[in-house]
Order: structure tokens, then sequence, then C-alpha cells
């Protein structure tokens, strides 16, 4: 038999117990929902993109096509760096931009294309290089600006140089 002192402290400790065993399974429940909540919104958003990607199928499927019909075979990959960097010399001197320190790495073979590859320096005024940008970057050419970087040039403010590495992508082999 329990005197009523040791009553009280049973009853004391059993309602301790309930509470903490309440809270951690309440604590359980909320952040289970929480998860529950975020990895819902996580598939609502990839199954509308999804979605999306759905409806605009024939779109790249067209796009695809496009660039297949279109894109060069690299022929000779040794002529592959040497003829990129003369069609930039082309641009350059007809956008009124100095090209400077030009040099050609070996073809990279990637997984969606095979790479011929340029780097060089640029100097000339703010227009003449948009000018270049935008002759260069012509959708029918393949050519792609992979690093860029341009500031104001410290001897002369009103001109810009920049030094950029340009790959011309070929159809994969």
């Amino acid at each position: 038999m329990m005197t009523p002192r040791e009553k009280k402290l049973g009853i004391a400790v059993a309602c301790v117990v309930l509470f903490i065993g309440n809270y951690l399974l309440i604590e359980f429940f909320v952040k289970e929902s929480l998860r529950l909540r975020e990895e819902r919104t996580r598939k609502t958003v990839e199954l509308a993109r999804r979605a999306a990607s759905l409806e605009e199928r024939a779109l790249w499927e067209g796009r695809a096509q496009w660039a297949r019909s279109r894109q060069p075979v690299m022929l000779k990959p040794d002529r592959a760096g040497p003829d990129l960097l003369e069609a930039v010399r082309q641009v350059a001197s007809k956008a009124g931009v100095q090209l400077d320190a030009p040099t050609f790495d070996k073809p990279d073979n990637r997984p969606h294309c095979s790479a011929a590859l340029v780097s060089f320096e640029v100097r000339g005024s703010w227009k003449a290089l948009c000018s270049f940008l935008r002759e260069m970057q012509d959708p029918e050419k393949f050519v792609v600006f992979e690093s860029a970087q341009l500031q104001v040039d410290s001897a002369d403010k009103t001109q810009m140089k920049g030094v950029f590495r340009v790959a011309k992508w070929y159809a994969p082999r």
C-alpha cells in the first residue's frame, strides 16, 4: 500500500511522463507535417515544370532539328582552331576592334558537340565591342563566348579591353 505522499509523487511522475510523451509525440507530428508540406510543394513545382516541358516539346524538338540540320561538321580538327581565329580576326577588323594575344587550343570533344577553342584579348570603344559581340554570336555560326572579362582600359578611359575565350560548336562525332 502507498502512503498519500507516495500517491501524490506517483501521480506527479505519471503526469510528467505523460506530458513529455505528449510533447515528443506532438513535436514528431509537427515536424513530419512540415516535411510533408515541403515535399508536396517541391513535387508540385516539379510536376508544373514537367507539364511545361511537355507543352513545349514540339518547340524544343523543332529547335533540335534546326540545330542538327545547320550545325557544321568538323572535317579537319587540326584546322578548326586556326579557322575560328581567322573568323574572329575578320569580325574584329570589321567592327573596328583590335585583337591581341590570340591563342587556340586543340579541339575539345564534348558529349553534345566538338568545340574549337580560341582565347584572345581585345581593345576598342564600347560601341565597337558591342558590334563585335553581336556579330560573333550569330546563331548560324554556332560560336559562343565561354568566358568574357570586360573592363575600362586603364591607359585610355574611352576604350574598353577584354579577355575572351570563344568556342565554335561542331556536330558531335
